[in-house]
């Protein structure tokens, strides 16, 4: 499959096209599936082939650049070898119009200075119930102007948090707030209609499908099918 991928002489998928149209591209990369190694592999070179695309927007004018979103789940698989691309990405991603949705369990599975580049672009921080490690973390990014004195949440108020509660950061000021539980009967059907337009309008069949095709309309022909009426009456 690994051997299929990085050695197919065509390349179909044009990662800068899909971004200015506003396609969706869906990667499986389950390390069970594909093996730990391979999976890794395959995620670092489509971040870096998601940055070379971003990056070359810069022949783009500001108000053409349509907006794109990249969701990456697992974040801390794909953090080896392409730390620094993320780097370069993170410190660009607004001004080429690419919003990234990192998603991992705790803070202290992303190296230290990559943490320190997403918290350095974010001015918006939102947090609920957090393991000890990340209230101590969060708790320096939690701060507050109080009568010109510049506090910070405490590690305890963090950690004291109930299910739907969280502290907030907007800019420079941090505030306790409350949530509502979203929507417990979601339309799978809708998520399944999307699905299956985009695959009808941007699906490639792959090469076995494609030889399949082949081999089932070689099996309907007729035994004359080959043959010229005019040849023979």
């Amino acid at each position: 499959m690994i051997r299929n991928i990085l050695c197919n002489p065509q390349n179909s998928l044009d990662f800068r096209a899909a971004i200015d149209t506003g396609k969706i591209l869906i990667f499986n990369l389950s390390d069970g599936i594909l093996g730990e190694a391979n999976s890794q592999l395959l995620g670092q070179l489509i971040v870096s082939k998601f940055q070379t695309a971003v990056m070359s927007r810069a022949d783009t004018a500001k108000d053409m650049r349509q907006p794109f979103y990249l969701y990456i789940d697992e974040f801390q698989t794909f953090t080896g070898t392409a730390a620094a691309s993320y780097e370069k990405i993170l410190s660009r991603a607004r001004k080429y119009r690419l919003g990234m949705i990192l998603a991992h369990q705790q803070t202290h599975q992303i190296p230290l200075d990559l943490l320190r580049e997403i918290f350095g672009n974010v001015s918006t921080i939102i947090s609920f119930q957090v393991s000890m490690d990340d209230a101590g973390r969060l708790s320096k990014e939690f701060v507050t102007q109080y009568n010109g004195e510049v506090t910070n949440v405490p590690v305890e108020e963090i950690l004291s948090l109930k299910v739907g509660e969280a502290y907030c950061k907007i800019g420079q000021h941090s505030f306790f707030m409350q949530t509502y539980l979203a929507d417990q009967s979601p339309e799978y059907g809708r998520a399944e209609y999307i699905a299956s337009r985009s695959r009808r309008g941007y699906g490639v069949e792959s090469q076995e499908e494609q030889s399949l095709k082949r081999k089932t309309v070689k099996a309907k022909r007729q035994p004359f099918d080959d043959v010229d009426p005019s040849e023979v009456f």
